[in-house]
């Protein structure tokens, strides 16, 4: 008993201090140098990230926070390794101690056993020895003493092994105790790695998101601080410094960002992209004008234009094409030469082909018989079909066209990251294919038969079910996707729940808009909710609602049906809650009219409105502006009386205000149509730039005085169109 007890308490003290090179500081060792490892290459990918968006800009702001973010991921690292190599040691002493109370549990038991055994096989021998020697009298004294030690033996045997037993439950206890606090303790350091990663990368997106701020800001400034420069003195000096600490983030390629906000007239990069697309259009227009045909097949699609600027930003700024002019290298501002290099840029990437090819169809024609009856017959028609293909150089191929090096060649990969689609979305705003007509776009594929341009521009390898990649293209072809407008989808119910948590959408009961997203839910497979198929919404006309639609019989083709109909599932629509509008107030309003899917004219015609209301007749909004009448306040863009507005209307910004009247537009028109001859909503947007401004002045601004305010809001709407109309 007294060398179980000797084994046990060994076994405890070993647990609790394992000897060198046992299990626990092996694991210790192990858990140390992998902790080690990872918190080296923490600080590693947390400086690449540091460093990925801005390697050509060494300023002192880009160090701070490098350092800064350096230091503290250090910290966390460390911390977290000298935590993780405590909890690891604790971990395997609570194993060992475990293993031991469960061995000395086996060794106590033994030992009890065996010293109950050794008792009675003593005691019986000693009763036959004193029976013959002492006789009677000697074995019932042998006989009471053995019994009594043997009874004692087995007490003591059996308080032993209960101790060890609850010795044993403690350990284990305290063990399991030991091991829920390390993993505990893991889970936090874990978490603890996690924050100070995401740190990393917040700090490196914040880096980039401050040089742009400051690039934007110098440039506001500038022509201010010109005539200071001018005029000398220690203005000049300070002027002069801030140019010059600047400089390097001007001339790298993340100031094609800040070339957004660089207004030089005409040449603005909305501009320019939309020159160079209304000529891409016109090409294409051009070969259906000089190509008499019966059907058009088109196929293929131009390069995405955050493709062809990554590639100019990079090229212009890193390579010898730029210009001799050191003034001109930097892709800040923009002039007509960078536009003609964006040009020639632009049409080296994308490339338009056509052919004709003859078909026969069979046709019912009416022929006179010789009894002089009119009969229909079948005659094979030769006819003519038009294949107008568009194509573009990938981006690996045109940087190596470009004799880009492995270093420019990431630079142009790190522009166009997913990290930077804020930058983009505003450098790209408003930027839309002539017209910024989806229905436009859809009609010129009406009769593709497959649909190969568009799952394959989707980036399918063969057909798939393609109603979902036709909406896409169109709507890519507009600039849609690009500017956040309508998502890129491949999966019904992928576009469906897009357009729900953008709170942008119309149940299939209601009416319609042209260029709406339509969805459907077929009744063959049961109307369950479930999305089935998509098209794009044509027009809507007596009740009925006309789409066109791909992959309706393998191809694009118009359909109709009535509104309301069951199998209608709903309606996506366009709303400004995407778009990031620039510009003065005008812009920012014409922006946010077109990104609900108004026409050129409609929008126009509104804001003609609010050049009456709040511009004094110029298009110099005053967004803010606070008027009164009869005891009334008014308020904003179309002077909106507070007493029917929304509590807490009276603020709003051009995006919130643009966003009501968005919302309230439709009901007006179909309570008060009858101010103008009953028009409708829909009829509202059709209408020209004049009969535009003058429905919305009776129908929704209901000012009064429609003999003198009728020319007047026309003549505004025509300023206005003649201004933002490219």
């Amino acid at each position: 008993m007294k060398q179980a007890y000797i084994q046990t308490k060994n076994k405890a003290e070993h647990s609790i201090e394992p000897e060198e090179h046992n299990e626990t500081e092996y694991a210790s060792d192990r858990m140390e140098s992998g902790t080690k490892r990872m918190a080296e290459e923490t600080v590693h990918q947390t400086k690449k990230a540091v460093n990925k968006g801005a390697e050509n800009v060494k300023d002192k702001v880009e160090r701070k926070i490098e350092d800064r973010v350096k230091k503290k991921v250090q910290s966390k690292a460390e911390n977290t390794a000298k935590d993780t190599v405590k909890n690891s040691a604790e971990r395997a002493s609570k194993n060992a101690a475990k293993k031991s109370a469960e061995k000395s549990i086996r060794a106590t038991n033994s030992a009890g056993r065996k010293s109950i055994r050794t008792v009675e096989k003593t005691s019986a021998k000693t009763v036959k020895q004193s029976a013959r020697s002492t006789g009677k009298a000697t074995v019932k004294t042998a006989q009471k003493g053995t019994v009594k030690t043997v009874k004692t033996s087995v007490k003591t045997a059996e308080k032993t092994s209960k101790a060890a037993i609850k010795t044993t439950k403690q350990a284990a206890k305290a063990a399991e105790k030991s091991a829920k606090a390390a993993a505990k303790a893991a889970q936090k350091a874990a978490k603890a790695a996690q924050q100070a990663a995401k740190l990393a990368a917040k700090a490196a997106k914040a880096a980039i998101q401050l040089l742009i701020k400051i690039i934007k800001a110098i440039i506001a400034a500038m022509q201010k601080l010109i005539s200071a420069i001018i005029a000398g003195g220690w203005v000049s000096l300070l002027v002069i410094l801030i140019i010059c600490m600047i400089a390097l983030l001007c001339w790298s390629v993340y100031g094609l960002f800040a070339s957004a906000n660089a207004n030089n007239g005409e040449y603005t990069m909305h501009n320019i992209i939309t020159r160079i697309n209304n000529e891409f259009n016109d090409k294409i227009t051009d070969i259906k004008t000089d190509n008499p045909h019966d059907k058009l097949v088109m196929s293929g699609s131009k390069a995405e234009w955050r493709e062809v600027l990554a590639i100019y930003a990079v090229a212009y700024n890193m390579t010898d094409m730029h210009p001799a002019n050191p003034d001109e290298v930097q892709v800040v501002t923009l002039d007509e030469n960078k536009e003609e290099y964006i040009r020639n840029l632009f049409w080296e990437i994308n490339k338009i082909d056509h052919r004709i090819e003859t078909y026969t169809e069979t046709e019912q024609v009416e022929e006179k018989q010789k009894d002089g009856k009119v009969k229909k017959v079948n005659k094979q028609v030769q006819k003519k079909a038009l294949y107008i293909t568009v194509s573009h150089v990938d981006l690996e191929t045109m940087m190596n066209n470009k004799g880009f090096t492995a270093e420019q060649k990431k630079m142009c990969r790190q522009l166009l990251s997913d990290e930077n689609n804020d930058l983009w979305r505003e450098l790209l705003n408003g930027v839309t294919s002539s017209n910024s007509d989806i229905v436009l776009i859809a009609q010129e594929q009406l009769g593709n038969v497959g649909g190969k341009p568009y799952w394959s521009w989707y980036g399918f390898s063969s057909r798939v079910e393609w109603c979902c990649c036709f909406v896409s293209w169109c709507a890519n072809e507009c600039g849609y996707i690009e500017s956040g407008t309508i998502p890129k989808y491949s999966v019904v119910d992928d576009g469906v729940v897009w357009f729900k948590n953008k709170d942008q959408w119309l149940d299939g009961s209601e009416e319609p808009e042209p260029g709406m997203i339509i969805f459907f839910d077929w009744a063959d497979d049961g109307i369950d909710g479930g999305g089935d198929h998509t098209g794009i919404v044509e027009k809507v006309e007596g009740g009925t609602v006309y789409t066109i639609e791909g992959n309706s019989g393998d191809k694009v083709c118009e359909n109709q049906y009535s509104i309301g109909n069951k199998e209608i599932l709903g309606y996506g629509f366009y709303s400004g809650n995407n778009t990031v509008a620039t510009g003065d107030t005008a812009q920012q309003v014409w922006t946010y009219l077109k990104s609900y899917g108004y026409s050129d004219s409609v929008a126009a015609g509104i804001i003609g409105n609010m050049m009456r209301e709040c511009g004094g007749d110029t298009l110099n909004l005053d967004w803010n502006i606070v008027g009164h009448y009869n005891g009334d306040e008014f308020y904003g863009l179309c002077q909106w009386c507070l007493r029917y507005t929304p509590t807490g209307f009276k603020g709003s910004n051009v995006k919130e205000q643009c966003e009501y009247l968005q919302k309230t537009i439709k009901s007006e028109f179909a309570n008060y149509g009858g101010n103008y001859n009953g028009i409708t909503y829909s009829e509202f947007l059709k209408s020209n730039t004049r009969t535009a401004a003058i429905a919305f002045e009776r129908v929704y601004e209901r000012c009064g005085d429609y003999s003198f305010e009728d020319s007047r809001r026309a003549d505004n709407a025509e300023k206005a169109y003649n201004r933002f109309h490219k």
